[in-house]
């Protein structure tokens, strides 16, 4: 007996829709259903109807039969209930899980597996090592880690687990009776349920030693099942990594077998499910791979599929591609094209390359000149190529990886340039192949970040720099000689902002100010400080721009973006990019060589620090805003004054040496942030810190606090002990706060943090500030109340200097909170405003309140009979 749990358990965990497709059938929406081809009678219209809220079936046809998931697996294989609920990954009946061992492992054990599967990616992902080991075999493609949910056993899983969970994983075998993880040190290889993508099994391959592991007892499960799929013909390798190495290569239809005698009854049923009809046997080059070839051969001829043997010049697959071997490589070696090849052998090109970026092959007559070849797009190879013969040329822009392509190419050469068809399309391929190093020449040399050349002298100054007790204050003076005045809570708080790209929980910012404030100059001052390779600055960035990016290329980087219009299409990627620090995509590709569709998924990781400029309070949503720490420029006719002075000085002797001396400045702070190490920031005072509760949004606004007190204990590494941590194999290395840190953070965060407690945007509260001033001398000169005063737009904006659209767009603001009334402006008349109300004594903005006291904190610390504040808390035991 199943009980009605487990199957109701087995019905919510299998998407019906889903299992259809896996049997090749395909699935159109019309409404709410989905309709396709019935699978159970000879259909030439869709009469399969598939309710996916509901997960039920129902044939309109010849068949007139319809019900759940059960129903669909029961007359699809032919099999009974229960043998259906252990093919849709169902446990059976207490009775017979008792005995059961690691075949036949019970669904919540593989959730259980599931769990570990899903944390072995997680440390794969921040594992540099175990990555470096996979791209030497030849996984170079970053989605191949993705799409497969390649794993790394670091030996961290049995900390997380409880003992369900331990006990669940020992029947399975991932741990051993020891409590030890069977593949420590490992990268893992997920494999699955042909049908529901559920895994069963996994495979290991030990990064430092010649050693693979399985889980105990039989083989079973699949590595890459789709790759059977929509196709006539598959390529079967000797190994998993193998088969993950020409997957990554660019060959998709490649299944993988468990050694010279691991071509199991589950990949059989498979293949014959797929409807497979050709098998290309990719066994490792020796005695005993050609022998296992010959007995898979005599198999599969079995259940009539064609297989035939191919070796690569390489060992394995996996050196093969590890060696630079490509996909077009590849099938030239599976499907050969004798004749071409020959003709091709008797010709030896001359190459050259010319100042104008084109590229010239030679072939005795034939001269063919390439240009445009881009090192982006490796799945296509798009070029402008003109063969030239005599006096006679043909010009065509092609992609030279398409094989129809080419060989219209050649038909039109032969035509027009009276050259053999054969011998152009042997050319072609030689083409291929040198245009192929070339690209990914290419595409190294785009990918290097600029050298870092530092002399001796140039290094002693910036440690000089960064050593210095008044490192916070000589900052501020440089953004002042590169012609920022004041702002130094503003440019102190931003420069923190830049630095923190080095921390794993960086802080962004979101500068808001009217036009002409200097906001820009601010942006400009501080990506001028930040060093060429840690800087990606952007105009605009489309929907999807960040998504497609290289997955490290924005790691430990400062994006600048330059306004906030370019950056409204990317709103979404940039607030989870902020929160998260990493972005992840699945996109829907078309093979170029099935021209089946496929999906591919694409990541991207921080940290990264973003910086973006704006003009209006409103800008983004308030969900997008939270995300970043709101800066703001002075405003006001003091600091405009200072400007101005600034400005003309610029133009005197003094200013046109102080410009000059300002590029040493930049080059100074490019060595000095470079010589600001990643490492992690302790707080030994955290027990002590405090921060206010009475909002919601503090939640939030408390990471920015602790994100700022980080970033300035960082940038003072160099003064301090950089202190290691050893827990086992683990070593950390770390900085750690010290009460100066938190007097500095506490200054900072009261002048910059505050804002965000103010549902007045910067710019509306000074329009507010200089409004109440404008009533208060108005109302002592006509002798009554300031909230009595009535000005219209037209008085404000000659009063207080600002633009119309400013006065127009933060009026209505102020009028819609209440701040003020708005007296007249209907039906024509003029625009008029009064306070709703006013206090001499009113508290304009709210203020942070409830942060420690540091000096309070200083001499209770004393009291203890600490002698060092940075020494007075026990530093904690790592685990």
């Amino acid at each position: 007996m199943i009980e009605k749990a487990e199957i109701e358990r087995v019905k919510r965990a299998t998407d019906l829709a889903a299992l259809i497709r896996s049997r090749g059938i395909k699935l159109q929406r019309r409404g709410k259903q989905l309709t396709g081809l019935c699978p159970f009678h000879n259909d030439h219209e869709p009469s399969l109807i598939v309710d996916p809220t509901k997960q039920l079936w129902n044939c309109l046809g010849a068949c007139k039969e319809g019900g759940d998931i059960y129903k669909f697996v029961m007359k699809a294989d032919s099999v009974d209930f229960r043998e259906a609920h252990l093919r849709l990954g169902g446990a059976e009946s207490n009775a017979e899980s008792s005995t059961s061992n690691v075949e036949h492992s019970g669904a919540d054990d593989l959730e259980w597996l599931e769990r570990a599967v899903e944390h072995y990616h997680k440390r794969l992902l921040h594992t540099p090592a175990a990555q470096d080991y996979l791209r030497s075999r030849g996984l170079t493609a970053p989605e191949v880690i993705t799409t497969f949910r390649l794993g790394y056993v670091d030996s961290t899983l049995i900390e997380r687990l409880s003992d369900e969970g331990k006990a669940a994983l020992t029947r399975i075998g991932v741990l051993t009776e020891s409590g030890r993880e069977l593949m420590a040190g490992c990268v893992v290889f997920p494999l699955v349920r042909a049908a529901t993508g559920q895994v069963v099994s996994l495979y290991g391959r030990h990064c430092e030693r010649r050693q693979h592991l399985y889980l105990p007892g039989e083989r079973r499960g699949i590595f890459n099942p789709a790759g059977a799929r929509n196709t006539d013909e598959v390529i079967l390798t000797e190994s998993i990594i193998d088969a993950a190495a020409l997957w990554s290569a660019g060959l998709r239809n490649v299944i993988a077998i468990y050694g010279t005698t691991g071509l199991t009854d589950e990949i059989v049923t498979h293949l014959q499910e797929c409807q497979v009809k050709q098998a290309v046997l990719m066994m490792d080059s020796d005695e005993a791979g050609r022998a296992a070839g010959n007995q898979i051969t005599a198999r599969l001829a079995q259940i009539n599929i064609i297989a035939r043997s191919v070796e690569l010049p390489a060992k394995d697959a996996s050196e093969f591609v590890a060696s630079g071997g490509t996909a077009d490589r590849a099938r030239a070696i599976i499907w050969p094209q004798p004749e071409a090849t020959s003709i091709a052998q008797e010709d030896k090109p001359k190459i050259e390359a010319s100042d104008d970026g084109a590229i010239s092959f030679v072939f005795e007559s034939r001269q063919y000149r390439i240009r445009g070849l881009s090192p982006a797009g490796l799945d296509r190879l798009k070029v402008n190529l003109r063969v030239t013969a005599g006096q006679s040329f043909h010009l065509d822009t092609i992609d030279l990886y398409q094989a129809r392509s080419r060989t219209l190419f050649a038909q039109s050469a032969a035509r027009l340039c009276q050259v053999d068809e054969r011998k152009v399309n042997a050319d072609l391929l030689q083409i291929i192949e040198r245009l192929e190093a070339t690209r990914l020449q290419m595409r190294r040399s785009s990918e290097k970040e600029p050298e870092a050349e530092m002399t001796d002298a140039e290094r002693k100054a910036a440690l000089e720099y960064l050593r210095s007790p008044s490192l916070c204050e000589r900052i501020v003076e440089d953004f002042r000689k590169c012609g920022l005045v004041g702002e130094r809570a503003t440019v102190l708080t931003a420069y923190l902002s830049s630095i923190s790209r080095k921390l794993s929980d960086p802080f962004g910012m979101l500068i808001v100010a009217r036009t002409g404030a200097g906001k820009s100059s601010l942006q400009d001052a501080l990506c001028g400080f930040a060093p060429p390779e840690d800087l990606v600055r952007v105009t605009r960035l489309t929907g999807q721009a960040l998504f497609y990016k290289d997955p490290y290329s924005l790691q430990r980087k400062m994006l600048a973006i330059a306004e906030e219009e370019g950056a409204q299409q990317a709103v979404y990627s940039l607030r989870t990019l902020a929160s998260d620090q990493q972005l992840s995509i699945a996109a829907t590709r078309t093979d170029p060589q099935t021209g089946k569709l496929h999906t591919e998924h694409y990541e991207v990781f921080g940290p990264v620090a973003i910086v973006i400029t704006t003009t209006s309070p409103e800008a983004f949503d308030e969900e997008t805003r939270s995300r970043f720490v709101m800066l703001t420029m002075d405003e006001s006719r003091e600091q405009t004054r200072a400007i101005l002075e600034q400005q003309r000085r610029r133009y005197t002797l003094e200013g046109i040496l102080e410009q000059a001396r300002s590029e040493r400045v930049r080059r100074l702070h490019h060595n000095l942030q470079r010589l600001i190490s990643p490492v992690a920031v302790m707080n030994p005072f955290m027990e002590y810190l405090t921060y206010p509760d009475d909002r919601l949004i503090h939640r939030r606004e408390q990471k920015k606090y602790l994100a700022l007190m980080n970033a300035i204990a960082l940038l003072h590494q160099r003064q301090r002990q950089i202190h290691r941590a050893v827990d086992e194999e683990t070593e950390v290395e770390y900085v750690e706060v010290t009460l100066d840190d938190i007097a500095l953070a506490n200054e900072l965060a009261r002048e910059v943090l505050t804002r965000s407690l103010d549902e007045v945007a910067p710019p509306v509260r000074g329009m507010y500030r200089e409004f109440r001033a404008l009533c208060k001398k108005r109302a002592e000169a006509m002798d009554c109340k300031p909230d009595e005063v009535q000005l219209s737009r037209r008085e404000i904006r000659e009063a207080t200097g600002w633009s119309d659209w400013q006065v127009r767009v933060y009026c209505q603001q102020l009028v819609d909170l209440e701040y003020l009334w708005l007296v007249s402006g209907h039906n024509g008349k003029r625009m008029v405003y009064q306070l709703a109300f006013y206090s001499d004594s009113e508290d304009e903005s709210p203020a942070l309140r409830g942060l420690v006291d540091v000096e309070q904190l200083r001499e209770r610390l004393k009291e203890k009979g600490k002698q060092s504040a940075n020494l007075a808390v026990k530093k904690p035991t790592l685990r």
